[in-house]
């Protein structure tokens, strides 16, 4: 009994000594230590391309070092870490490659780390540079060619524009032929006006095409597209098409509703599932809608995503209490599966001027 109690005691000594060491082990988390966080590429040159810098890192902890993601504060700029993981004691390297590609100056990019360092687990690095910009050419100013005309752009946006507004942007064109070119805008309608200065471009000579669009007279609401057409003399290619980009909104401020009392759109249901549809057929359904506020209540514009679709509204406007009802036909022709589809409809309700329908189907070729 004696020996077997010695024996016993000797064991649990030797546990005690052994548990806490192997626990202290087990426990210590991966550990990213980096010597510095900031690095200068001093001046660099464009022409030349990316450049590089290694940020020495160490892992000082107990278990493997990951990095689970490397996000970077512009796409001209990456980092990732090499080699990918680290046991504890090794080093490796955090690897920033910096584009200057249409950089300029002086600039700075930063770069976040999230790692399995429960301590730290984001750490950011930054890099500099002073970047010499290359010499421009004259497709970096008019990267756009039809025919022998360059242009700096075809498509102007006039974005959150009132329908009370009227706004002017410049299409800014270079004569790349080496005869005379004569510019005009072909029947441009009466809500546009337009300016071309010169009218006659020399060769290797700049222009610009002024153009002023009336968004009250335009009609338009929502999102919407012109198409206009510039006419030149140009042997390659005459007409040369540019487009107007509008997202046309009611300003409400211009005419309040007197005493307060607004109109008010209120759809039964904003959505429908057709269900199963058999290719080739055209299914119909009727959104109905009530005015509930107190004046007049006008639908702008009623407007599908798709050709596939066509709406049918029974009146544009509707007095207080007055329902009415879009039907809207879909056509599966073509299609396959699960379809979904929506339709805008534009109000003057000041509260929702936009209302989104929607609808789907599953269409089946049997």
């Amino acid at each position: 009994m004696i020996k077997k109690t010695h024996v016993s005691i000797h064991l649990l000594y030797l546990l005690a000594a052994i548990l806490p060491v192997t626990g202290i082990y087990a426990q210590k988390p991966p550990v990213l230590t980096l010597t510095t966080f900031l690095y200068d590429f001093g001046t660099i040159a464009e022409v030349k391309g990316p450049v590089v810098h290694d940020f020495p890192l160490t892992n000082t902890g107990g278990d493997t070092l990951v990095i689970h993601k490397v996000k970077t504060s512009a796409i001209n700029v990456s980092g990732e870490m090499i080699p990918p993981s680290l046991a504890p004691g090794e080093t490796g390297v955090i690897r920033v490659s910096l584009d200057p590609k249409d950089e300029s100056g002086r600039i700075e990019k930063k770069i976040s780390l999230r790692s399995n360092d429960p301590a730290h687990p984001v750490r950011q690095l930054s890099v500099f540079a002073d970047v010499l910009p290359r010499e421009k050419s004259l497709i970096d100013f008019y990267p756009i060619r039809v025919g022998n005309l360059m242009l700096r752009q075809r498509h102007l946006i006039f974005d959150q524009f009132k329908n009370t507004e009227v706004r002017s942007d410049t299409f800014r064109v270079f004569n790349a032929w080496y005869r005379d070119m004569h510019l005009a805008v072909k029947d441009p309608p009466a809500y546009t006006s337009w300016v071309v200065q010169p009218e006659t471009l020399a060769p290797g000579a700049e222009g610009l095409v002024i153009l002023t669009y009336d968004a009250g007279k335009s009609g338009k609401w929502g999102l919407d597209m012109d198409i206009f057409h510039l006419e030149t003399n140009d042997s390659l290619d005459a007409v040369k098409p540019v487009t107007i980009g509008l997202n046309v909104v009611e300003d409400f401020s211009v005419n309040p509703f007197p005493g307060g009392k607004k109109p008010s759109i209120a759809f039964e249901s904003l959505t429908h599932d057709f269900g199963t549809v058999r290719v080739g057929t055209t299914v119909d359904f009727t959104y109905v809608f009530t005015n509930k506020g107190k004046s007049d209540l006008l639908i702008r514009k009623v407007k599908a995503s798709c050709g596939c679709t066509v709406s049918d509204l029974d009146k544009e406007l509707l007095k207080p209490g007055e329902s009415g009802h879009l039907k809207i036909s879909f056509n599966s022709a073509g299609m396959s599966g699960k379809q979904s589809k929506s339709i805008t409809v534009i109000s003057n309700d000041p509260e929702k001027p936009v209302s989104n329908l929607s609808f789907s189907a599953s269409v089946i070729n049997e």
